[in-house]
This record gives structure tokens, C-alpha cells and sequence, in this order.
């Protein structure tokens, strides 16, 4: 496919062929919901049924692969919020944790403040202590969103971003598994995820390898477009023009 686009494209042309998120194998997935449910951080009502629609898709053989469960319904009706004091990602993959804030959070009970950080703090504690069945850490470490992205739309992620030690972690959310730790060995699906590393491929008159860093990321893509077509930069926009 990338040999006829660039057949078609010309050698007067620059391309460019870029990923958002590289990919890998899975071995474990971790649920921080369950995890702050089995420490006290997250209440659900008891009498709130688990509905969790199984779904399939057909094998090359034509045979029919389950996938893993997606739970119907909207999952915050599962909380009891006034209980509830933290909370994961209330879809599938996500990796925040939210203090569930006065103020903020329709139900919130956490004071803003001394209260909050000292929850902050307890919870990136307590994540950092959950190990794996073979002993390695899940997390290399637990960040404050503000801190670890910039902009002013970070604490949209949730208010702790735990960072998985091992890219073949995931984290899920919902409450589709029991426990805060699944070994997903015995998966016959989806055991794969995102990883932080993509790629970026470029040809064209205006391009040089030499000109592209190292530490070449995601948000280098659009101010090297723009220099490309010979467009402007705009000042606010984050990354640098790696083909200028």
C-alpha cells in the first residue's frame, strides 16, 4: 500500500506515514476499579446487577471467537457515590483515577484541598505497591495529570495517571472483571494493546533522516505538515517543524 501511494505520489512529493500508538502483546490486565473497591475507595450497590454482553467475532476457520465482556447500561449507575471516595475509568481502556470532588463531581465527597491531596498521595502509595503474580511492580509510577501533561485539558484523563512498569499491562475499566489483577494467558482474544511508541516514515525532496531526532513524538506531526506545505506555524501549537 505505502509503494503505491508513493508510485502515485511522485518523487516531487513529501510523504509522510505516521501512527498515533505502536502496538504489542498483553500479559496481564489490571482493573483499578476493583483495586479501589477492595481498599475502600469505591462503593457499589449491592443490589445493582452485572449485565455484560458477550460478543464474538468469526475466525478466518469461520469459527466464532469470544471477546471480552462489555457491560451494558451506564456504569456509574453501579456507584454509590456518596460512599465512593475514587474511581477508575467508568469505560473500557482508559488510565486516570479521579478523586471524586466537592464541587466538581455532581456526588463529590472529597474536600478540595488538604483532603484531596492527602487522598491523592494515599492512593499513588498504595498503586505503587500492587504487584504482579511473578512479583514486578505493576507501576513504575503514579503521576498527578496536572503535573505529567501539559495544557489545559490534562486533568481531563482523571487527577492520578498510574504508568504501567511493563507496556504488556493494561488497564481497564468498567467492572466487567471481578479481581484488580487478571492473568489474560488463558484469553482466547484480545490480548493485545496500544504502546506509547509509533511510527513515522518520510521520503520526499525536503526530507534528510539527519533532520529528524530522536525524540521525534506525536506532536511533531503538524507543525512538520504545515512547514511541508509551506504553511506558518502557529506559536501556541506544541512541537517543532522537524523538516524546516
Amino acid at each position: 500500500a505505502v509503494g503505491l501511494l508513493l508510485a502515485e505520489a511522485g518523487d516531487d512529493a513529501d510523504v509522510l506515514v505516521i501512527s498515533d500508538h505502536g502496538f504489542g502483546a498483553c500479559r496481564y490486565q489490571i482493573n483499578p476499579n476493583m483495586w479501589l473497591r477492595d481498599h475502600g475507595y469505591l462503593h457499589l450497590y449491592r443490589a445493582h446487577k452485572l449485565r455484560a454482553r458477550q460478543i464474538c467475532w468469526t475466525a478466518r476457520d469461520g469459527g466464532r471467537v469470544p471477546l471480552p465482556r462489555i457491560e451494558v447500561g451506564p456504569p456509574r449507575r453501579r456507584i454509590a457515590w456518596r460512599r465512593t471516595r475514587a474511581f477508575g475509568s467508568l469505560y473500557t481502556l482508559s488510565h486516570g483515577i479521579w478523586l471524586n470532588m466537592q464541587g466538581r463531581d455532581i456526588q463529590g465527597v472529597v474536600a478540595p484541598g488538604r483532603e484531596a491531596e492527602r487522598l491523592a498521595q494515599e492512593l499513588a502509595d498504595g498503586l505503587l505497591t500492587l504487584t504482579l503474580p511473578d512479583g514486578m511492580p505493576v507501576f513504575r509510577a503514579v503521576e498527578r495529570a496536572e503535573e505529567y501533561y501539559p495544557g489545559a485539558y490534562a486533568t481531563a484523563i482523571g487527577d492520578l495517571v498510574p504508568l504501567p512498569f511493563d507496556p504488556s499491562v493494561r488497564l481497564m475499566g468498567q467492572f466487567t472483571t471481578g479481581s484488580a489483577i487478571e492473568d489474560l494467558a488463558s484469553q482466547p482474544s484480545g490480548r493485545g494493546n496500544h504502546r506509547p511508541e509509533g511510527i513515522l516514515l518520510a521520503r520526499g525532496p525536503h526530507i534528510c533522516a539527519c533532520q529528524a531526532p530522536d525524540d521525534t513524538g506525536i506532536v511533531d506531526v503538524t507543525p512538520s505538515t504545515l512547514a511541508l506545505l509551506g504553511e506558518p506555524v502557529p506559536e501556541y501549537m506544541d512541537g517543532r517543524a522537524l523538516f524546516a
